[in-house]
């Protein structure tokens, strides 16, 4: 068990992902340093807060991570082809939120629920199924003392589907297929075997409506949906994801595996998140008073 600890764990590489050598520092994994800047310093403040200000921390940031999902689709899929709804609403009770964003695609839409929830090293690395069971239950199928993903998700469907069509949007009210998502920000909704189980606690708890068609759940982590933004360009959410469903109809591989829409390496054409990240370095630059080192041969002025 030790043995598998160790070769598994790339948390010391999350942690260094830079490697510094002859005065020269080199990035030996682009996506864990962009994680540093971003998920690193969000769980190590959470580390240093009171236990009392950790859910509230935690709320602030799940809600900002469900605004992420929706501006991806916002900023970067067809509006013809994806119609995003973040935080949609039922007509007929305005405070009650039907899920966290629903993509309509035609005659299709996408229910979806967007998850910070992270599975901490010592569960992920375990080699115990067992916790990777109770982290699944507890953070994106049933939950602890409110409903979470897959719960969320089922209880949505229910009543988009028992409720009249004045209680609905007026853009959801005509539809009769629906693709129940989950999009997690750790890369374990796009892991080998997690889609699988996600559906079959989906199906046990979902009920059968004969005037609609539900697909399977799909689950997908934040990094595979940005690798699809090239795709959405050019095609519908459905399409990608009822590809996914075709290519593995046990839902046992990992999206990038199960269908060809997902790009391998760093996602592409992310124009919007360079510009973002030079306007970001510009201000850390000001800020800090950086300055480019004097190059080789330059003679150094005190």
């Amino acid at each position: 068990m030790t043995h598998n600890l160790i070769r598994n764990d790339f948390e010391f590489l999350r942690d260094h992902p830079y490697f510094l050598q002859n005065g020269e520092i080199f990035c030996l994994d682009y996506e864990f340093a962009l994680g540093k800047l971003e998920s690193g310093a969000l769980w190590r403040v959470m580390n240093g807060l009171e236990q009392s200000q950790k859910q509230p921390y935690l709320s602030f940031w799940g809600g900002v991570f469900e605004d992420y999902v929706s501006w991806l689709f916002e900023t970067y899929s067809s509006s013809s082809l994806n119609m995003v709804y973040p935080a949609p609403k039922y007509a007929d009770d305005p405070s009650q939120q039907i899920c966290d964003a629903i993509v309509v695609c035609g005659s299709t839409a996408i229910l979806i629920e967007a998850k910070l929830a992270t599975v901490r090293a010592d569960v992920r690395y375990s080699g115990d199924y067992k916790k990777i069971k109770a982290f699944l239950e507890g953070r994106l199928v049933c939950g602890t003392d409110r409903r979470v993903g897959v719960a969320q998700l089922v209880h949505a469907l229910d009543k988009i589907t028992s409720v009249p069509p004045s209680a609905l949007p007026p853009w959801l009210a005509g539809i009769r297929k629906f693709i129940p998502v989950i999009i997690t920000k750790d890369d374990i909704g796009s892991s080998w075997l997690v889609n699988a189980y996600l559906n079959k606690r989906f199906r046990q708890k979902a009920k059968r409506h004969k005037k609609y068609t539900i697909t399977p759940l799909i689950s997908l982590s934040v990094s595979t949906l940005e690798r699809l933004m090239k795709t959405l360009t050019e095609l519908p959410f459905a399409d990608i994801l009822e590809g996914r469903i075709r290519e593995d109809k046990k839902l046992t591989r990992p999206f990038e595996a199960a269908g060809k829409y997902a790009q391998s390496g760093i996602p592409g054409r992310l124009s919007v998140h360079m510009e973002i990240l030079h306007k970001l370095m510009d201000r850390m630059t000001a800020d800090f008073g950086l300055t480019d080192p004097p190059a080789l041969g330059e003679n150094i002025v005190n």
